[in-house]
């Protein structure tokens, strides 16, 4: 469903902006690529470090804090 929304909503904007001025519309697709690969490069990072975090912490108290709901407030005032 989000690709095909994502790909729609690109074909309606380029044929609406190719319309309006090419050059403007080729300029705005230059940094697409770079912006792709650097939001994956992002995932990847943030994947790996929720792998280690999770490795780092033992599997009953995540379901005992998840059941009593304790995990986000221990983690967002810790923080402070």
């Amino acid at each position: 469903m989000y690709p095909t929304d994502t790909l729609m909503i690109i074909h309606v904007w380029l044929c609406d902006d190719a319309l309006a001025d090419w050059g403007l519309t080729l300029l705005a697709l230059i940094p697409l690529p770079f912006v792709s690969y650097a939001v994956y490069r992002l995932g990847q990072a943030i994947h790996q470090k929720f792998e280690v975090s999770s490795t780092n912490f033992p599997a009953h108290q995540r379901a005992q804090e998840n059941l009593s709901g304790s995990a986000s407030s221990k983690r967002t005032f810790a923080r402070i």
